[in-house]
């Protein structure tokens, strides 16, 4: 699986993590990474949304993939199975980001739906509501464990490739359709 974690806390903590211990708000991205690579995700980072839409616009799901130069050019685009957007994010917050995500889908600037999880500390069922009316498919509050997510990073990837509804699975809410 290829994820994209877009999550700006870049400096709190970057020593190992047990797999079960739950990430809050003020682990890292890099910690988020490094337990994902550990459970065999690729994974690239972006500090902000607008680092988000420019690596998505790299990608396999780019009508027109514009060539990322960290990236030798002899490769093809990358893959990306989903992404895991942090809400509060200077720069671009996540809210602002799954808009232009799903605006890109509807003008086939993209060549078909991205799964995208919003990762917050926000818990309450209101600010959940929102993320999801604003385009999130799926919900994670911090704290989590990296294998309660990664089930439903699968579960998500699976539902959007077999299925027009993603399906919610242990403590994240998901929405009724895709777009």
């Amino acid at each position: 699986m290829h994820v994209l974690v877009v999550e700006d806390n870049l400096i709190n903590q970057v020593q190992s993590v047990p797999q079960t211990t739950p990430f809050t708000t003020n682990h890292t991205q890099k910690i988020m990474a490094q337990q994902l690579r550990r459970q065999g995700c690729v994974v690239d980072v972006a500090s902000h949304g607008l680092e988000a839409l420019a690596f998505l616009k790299s990608t396999v799901y780019a009508t027109h993939p514009v060539p990322d130069p960290a990236r030798p050019a002899t490769l093809s685009p990358p893959s990306l199975s989903v992404i895991l957007l942090d809400l509060e994010m200077p720069i671009m917050d996540g809210l602002t980001c799954i808009r232009h995500i799903r605006d890109m889908e509807r003008q086939g600037e993209l060549t078909g739906h991205v799964p995208v999880i919003a990762v917050t500390a926000n818990a309450r069922s209101e600010q959940i509501a929102n993320a999801l009316g604003q385009g999130m498919d799926q919900v994670i509050t911090k704290p989590f464990r990296i294998p309660d997510l990664l089930g439903q990073m699968k579960s998500l990837v699976a539902g959007t490739l077999m299925s027009p509804v993603a399906a919610g699975v242990g403590g994240l809410e998901a929405r009724a359709t895709l777009i």
